[in-house]
């Protein structure tokens, strides 16, 4: 990405040939200062890639003929990826004692791929105008990861990219609303001989009696009942009612266990109203939730460090992905193809009007009480994205999860 602006796995072969050229001589082979020697040497190691079988003889000649294409920029401006640099700060902190990260020449390795951080950065920048004529005070955060090692590969923390200071992506916490729906309907699926997704559930008014007399009623958010509805279609749905019903049959408390277990040093109160969201979490803690379902049921923690070297290039630490089979893994698959049904039918149906329907995105919206929060959590089979919108001041959005 330094010299090309993509990804490695969108290069093509001359593009590839250059890279393992400056293996040899980085300065010698470097494209923007000696184009001919780099060139020369391309061509070098394409005969190579022929010779031993790595591309058709036929495609040698072909690829030869290509200009070198690289960016005119070799390096990015120093205050890039406010946010993303914060995470790193945050993560090495809590690995290394200050005075390791204060010696001189250590070599930190991250997951950064600036590819994804650009689309993330113009993703906020232009939708977030397109969501109100007045956007005044309006503010947006967002984490990129993975979906199969938890590298963290983007984030943005604040609406005005560049900005360093408060990073909303790892330590605004608010209240996640129907984001924590899943988790209730994971829950649930653990337990087949109870449950599938065609299991009716009833979406009809209920009463909960809490301690102190206290009395709780929640609502949908069209303020209707749905009779009978199938489990798959409550949670593409997000209704409420049958929502707070199956997590009252499946115990609240198991909910908060699976939470708590996802959520290492959160604390999760088993509390009814944790049934429709009432707990807050950063971005960054929604995307460690979820990319438990992204990762197909494996305990995956999230990292924005790849590795460490001292000053002679020896690892002083590699954050291999570690990843552990959960025991809801079946569950965890079924949840996702509901999710999936979320993003083709449901409340984030929204996403085939940005021709994403051809992803098979998994995907669930959220909103706060009053519309302070609209959040949207999804995933693919490459990348896990969670989307935050609101307020500092927490006053209203007026969005929905759907909307935002």
């Amino acid at each position: 990405e330094f010299y090309f602006g993509r990804d490695l796995q969108a290069l093509a072969p001359n593009e590839i040939a250059m890279l393992v050229g400056l293996v040899q001589g980085p300065s010698v082979f470097d494209p923007r200062r000696a184009p001919k020697a780099a060139l020369q040497r391309r061509n070098l190691v394409l005969r190579e890639m022929g010779a031993n079988g790595l591309i058709a003889k036929a495609d040698v000649a072909v690829e030869q003929r290509v200009a070198l294409t690289v960016s005119k920029l070799g390096q990015l401006a120093q205050n890039r990826y406010p946010a993303f640099l914060d995470l790193v700060r945050a993560q090495l902190r809590s690995d290394y004692a200050e005075s390791a990260l204060r010696s001189e020449g250590l070599d930190i390795h991250t997951a950064l791929a600036p590819s994804a951080q650009h689309y993330a950065e113009r993703a906020i920048i232009e939708q977030i105008k397109t969501l109100a004529k007045d956007t005044r005070g309006l503010q947006a955060a967002m984490v990129v990861t993975d979906a199969h090692s938890g590298a963290i590969e983007a984030v943005v923390g604040d609406r005005e990219i560049a900005r360093p200071g408060f990073n909303r992506a790892v330590t605004a916490a608010r209240p996640i609303g129907s984001l924590v729906k899943p988790f209730v309907y994971l829950v649930a699926l653990a337990q087949p001989q109870r449950y599938s997704l065609m299991t009716p559930l009833s979406d009809t008014l209920i009463t909960v009696r809490q301690s102190g007399g206290r009395v709780w009623q929640p609502r949908n958010s069209d303020n209707r009942e749905h009779g009978d509805v199938a489990l798959i279609d409550a949670l593409a749905h997000s209704y409420n009612l049958a929502s707070v019903r199956l997590g009252l049959e499946v115990q609240v408390q198991k909910v908060a266990r699976v939470l708590q277990a996802l959520l290492p040093g959160v604390t999760v109160v088993p509390h009814p109203s944790l049934l429709l969201g009432a707990l807050d979490l950063s971005p960054l803690q929604v995307a460690q939730a979820y990319q438990y379902l992204a990762a197909d049921g494996h305990l995956v923690p999230l990292s924005a460090v790849t590795a460490v070297l001292d000053v002679n290039g020896k690892p002083l630490s590699r954050y291999a992905s570690k990843q552990a089979a959960g025991e809801l893994v079946a569950a965890a698959r079924l949840v996702s193809f509901a999710l999936q049904e979320t993003a083709r039918t449901g409340t984030a149906g929204g996403l085939a009007a940005f021709g994403l329907g051809e992803l098979q995105v998994a995907g669930k919206t959220g909103t706060s009480d009053d519309r302070r929060d609209s959040w949207f959590a999804g995933y693919t089979g490459g990348h896990l994205a969670v989307v935050w919108l609101g307020r500092d001041d927490n006053s209203r959005t007026t969005f929905y999860g759907a909307t935002g």
